[in-house]
């Protein structure tokens, strides 16, 4: 394996039973690693170097013997070939990584890796990791509605079984979200008076009404919109153990992945602090887009509740409310770019 006193590798599995498997830096493919990733559904594999451009490269030579040595990289064959072997009906999407500025080239890359596929009759989703941006998420389009219903029915699933340590909460009813499943907009906030059901009901005066109205009176359409909260209970995030809400971030990624929205709007500190993994100023971050995970936009802005309680204590002038119009204004202004 690499010149390294000892490396590692990867191989995570989620309670919902789906794996994926990581190893770069492997100089070649052993017994350990073909075990490792057998029947995964994601593959990260390195694919660092074009054979012919390391030779023409500006590598001192002894560089080059250690770069395509076993104490090395996987070149693209290599690459190529250990994904083949390892194809199976499970696995849903390759992604290449540490790929060489100097000794490859994404377009060969590609190139190395279609053929192999193309030779074998395998039809696999792959992508390129680079190390300044963000990979796609799983891209579930491919996928029969049948199995997108399953992953949808697993998510509900998993998050019924949740909070079973604290009595009442394993009894509160389950609301995983509400609204366009495949919308260009996620809003996710810490609330479950955001929504009753998964058709966009509302109880009367409670902030998922207050969203809805403001969306259509901005010309947000319920078309244009998903919303789902990190607890997907009838309570607060913060009302589960450390574990559960970890696992509840992982159902959030899922749910992410398979509604695949071009915005998400974060609703609140929590929320954002829980996507961003980090402090996040409220003040100062709140209106601007940033982009996050492959290529989708946040918006970050208040809790509904906040603000509908700040709009009713202070009628129109209250500063919060005409913030966060101001930012749905924003928001529809993104949603027209989309739409082009």
């Amino acid at each position: 394996m690499h010149d390294a006193c000892r490396t590692v590798g990867y191989r995570i599995e989620s309670q919902n039973g789906k794996v994926a498997a990581i190893s770069t830096d492997i100089g070649y493919v052993n017994n350990i690693v073909r075990e490792n990733f057998k029947e995964v559904d994601i593959m990260v594999i390195e694919s660092n170097y074009d054979y012919n451009m390391l030779m023409n490269c500006n590598y001192p030579w002894d560089l080059k013997a250690r770069v395509k040595s076993r104490n090395g990289h996987l070149s693209n064959n290599e690459a190529a070939k250990f994904i083949k072997e390892m194809y199976n009906e499970k696995l849903k999407k390759v992604y290449l990584a540490h790929i060489s500025k100097d000794s490859n080239n994404p377009d060969i890359v590609r190139d190395t890796i279609a053929q192999e596929l193309r030779e074998s009759r395998i039809r696999l989703e792959y992508e390129l990791a680079k190390q300044d941006r963000a990979t796609n998420y799983l891209n579930f389009r491919r996928c029969k509605m049948e199995e997108i219903d399953n992953f949808w029915e697993e998510i509900k699933f998993e998050v019924g079984s949740l909070g079973k340590t604290y009595g009442d909460i394993s009894e509160r009813k389950t609301l995983i979200g509400s609204g366009n499943r495949e919308a260009d907009i996620l809003f996710i906030g810490d609330d479950p008076d955001l929504y009753q059901n998964e058709d966009l009901k509302v109880a009367p005066s409670s902030s998922g009404e207050f969203l809805i109205k403001l969306c259509d009176i901005e010309g947000i359409t319920p078309d244009d919109y998903y919303i789902t909260t990190l607890a997907k209970k009838d309570c607060k995030f913060s009302e589960f153990m450390e574990e559960e809400r970890e696992q509840l971030k992982e159902l959030l990624n899922l749910q992410i992945a398979l509604v695949k929205p071009k915005i998400i709007v974060v609703l609140g500190s929590e929320v954002a602090e829980t996507l961003l993994d980090r402090d996040v100023k409220l003040g100062e971050e709140r209106g601007n887009i940033l982009e996050w995970i492959g290529g989708i936009k946040l918006l970050i802005t208040y809790d509904v509740n906040f603000v509908k309680k700040s709009r009713n204590e202070a009628g129109k002038k209250s500063r919060a409310a005409l913030e966060f119009w101001n930012d749905l204004k924003i928001l529809k202004q993104e949603l027209n770019k989309i739409d082009g």
